[in-house]
C-alpha cells in the first residue's frame, strides 16, 4: 500500500481512487503475452562511441536468444566495426547527409 505524505484530504481521496482504478483495469485487462521474435533491426546511424555500446547489446542478445537474427543499420562509418562481429547477420548502410 501507498503511503501518501500531502495533508490535503481531496488530493490524498483522488490519489487513492486514481490508485484503486489502475488495479481494477489492471485484473480486467490481461495484457496479451508478447510472441516470441525472431529477427531485431538495431538502427544506430549516428556517433561512433554509440555505435560501439549498441554493438554490446548485439552480444548480450545473442547470448540470450540464440536463434535471434540480428541486423544493424548504420552509417557507412560503422561498417568495417560491425563486419567483426559474428553475431551480426546483415549490416545496412545509411548515410544521412543533414543529421545532427
Amino acid at each position: 500500500m501507498i503511503i501518501y505524505t500531502r495533508r490535503n484530504p481531496i488530493v490524498i481521496l483522488r490519489l487513492l481512487l486514481t490508485d484503486f482504478l489502475c488495479l481494477l483495469t489492471s485484473f480486467i485487462f490481461h495484457p496479451k503475452p508478447i510472441k516470441r521474435f525472431n529477427k531485431i533491426l538495431i538502427a544506430n546511424p549516428s556517433h561512433l562511441g554509440d555505435l560501439v555500446i549498441s554493438s554490446f547489446l548485439v552480444d548480450i542478445l545473442k547470448s540470450n536468444y540464440p536463434k535471434l537474427e540480428i541486423d544493424f543499420l548504420c552509417g557507412s562509418w560503422g561498417k568495417d566495426l560491425l563486419g567483426a562481429n559474428q553475431n551480426i547477420s546483415n549490416i545496412f548502410v545509411i548515410d544521412l547527409q543533414n543529421y545532427p
